[in-house]
């Protein structure tokens, strides 16, 4: 939330660096347990005990939503490009996606033309990850459930 776009990229890069560091023991990335609180998600029915206390507790704000609409074209491209990293390199990625994916979408629609060419070139390599890890469901949508 800091007005200076230079300090929210910088805070941005530091984001992915610290979610991406490997946990080789758990495949997956050793901090990728900040996405749910980037995005603001709060599991149903509930709530922290701090809350019944503090109102600050009880509300939980979407960062990642308030950068993918931030008014300066820098700061949207470096999103962009973070949720590209983090969808195409992070180990666990499929357990982010469809948190993630929504962003990566409303990036397709920005009035900025290299952010829209990031977010399909993403979104492109997303694709082809998903063609080379699950080859044989590929080959068979392709033939249309036809062998032979």
């Amino acid at each position: 939330r800091h007005r200076n776009a230079r300090i929210v990229v910088a805070a941005m890069d530091l984001f992915e660096a610290s979610v991406c560091v490997p946990d080789k023991d758990k495949v997956r990335g050793a901090g990728t347990a900040a996405i749910a609180d980037f995005v603001g998600y709060k599991q149903e029915n509930v709530i922290p005990v701090a809350a019944f206390y503090d109102s600050q507790f009880a509300v939980s704000v979407n960062t990642l939503a308030e950068l993918a609409s931030h008014k300066n074209r820098r700061v949207r491209l470096r999103c962009c490009k973070m949720l590209s990293y983090l969808l195409v390199y992070l180990p666990d990625r499929y357990d982010h996606q469809q948190r993630l994916l929504p962003y990566l979408v409303s990036f397709m629609n920005d009035i900025d033309k290299t952010i829209e060419r990031e977010a399909l070139e993403c979104m492109e390599k997303c694709g082809l990850q998903y063609e080379r890890e699950h080859p044989d469901e590929i080959i068979e949508r392709r033939q249309l459930g036809v062998d032979g």
